[in-house]
């Protein structure tokens, strides 16, 4: 609500990640594009939004995090060098 006030306040666009709550009471992961709509005399008129679920990509990410310092760990601590090709 507050993003929205502040917008219809300064115009523009804006783009914002925040975590919401579906309507079963999950917390969820989004990405908000909003924009203000202007009628004829350049004034605001209200805001148009749309909202990403990136929920599982962020899943996917921190995923993608741990797998990576698993496989760190794992080569750091081989007694002898690896190459990569």
């Amino acid at each position: 609500r507050d993003a929205v006030e502040k917008l219809l306040r300064s115009g523009g666009a804006a783009i914002d990640e925040e975590r919401l709550a579906d309507a079963s009471g999950a917390t969820r992961d989004a990405i908000i594009s909003r924009a203000v709509i202007e009628g004829a005399d350049r004034r605001a008129r209200g805001v148009v939004g749309v909202i990403l679920d990136v929920t599982e990509r962020k899943r996917a990410e921190e995923a993608l995090r741990r797998s990576e310092a698993t496989l760190r760990t794992l080569v750091d601590s081989l007694p002898f060098p690896v190459a990569q090709r």
